[in-house]
């Protein structure tokens, strides 16, 4: 036997030896009845509703309804044509006639 493989030959056998560890069942499963509990608790705070509650809720209708207007008026704006210079001048002076 060579001096070269003994090292080798001794970690293959102490790799031997060593039992991969299982996990527990306990730790990878929730109890039984957990997910009722949870969906029961979520479900009485919803019944109890205080007044911050209602104030968030009309915070994000107020912030719904602005982010429609700011995009009804984006896009009534950039549907609208782009007023023309030479336009703008003959309005002007269509102006300045009717005054006299």
């Amino acid at each position: 036997m060579s001096a070269k493989n003994e090292p080798l030959r001794k970690l293959i056998r102490a790799a031997r030896k060593v039992h991969a560890p299982t996990p527990a069942p306990s730790d990878l499963m929730a109890p039984f009845g957990f997910s009722a509990r949870v969906a029961a608790r979520w479900a009485a705070a919803r019944a109890e509703s205080n007044w911050a509650a209602h104030w968030e809720r009309l915070c994000w209708w107020g912030a719904s309804a602005s982010v429609a207007v700011c995009l009804f008026t984006f896009v009534n704006q950039s549907l609208q044509p782009e007023p023309n210079p030479f336009d703008v001048l003959i309005e002007v002076q269509a102006d300045a006639v009717d005054l006299m």
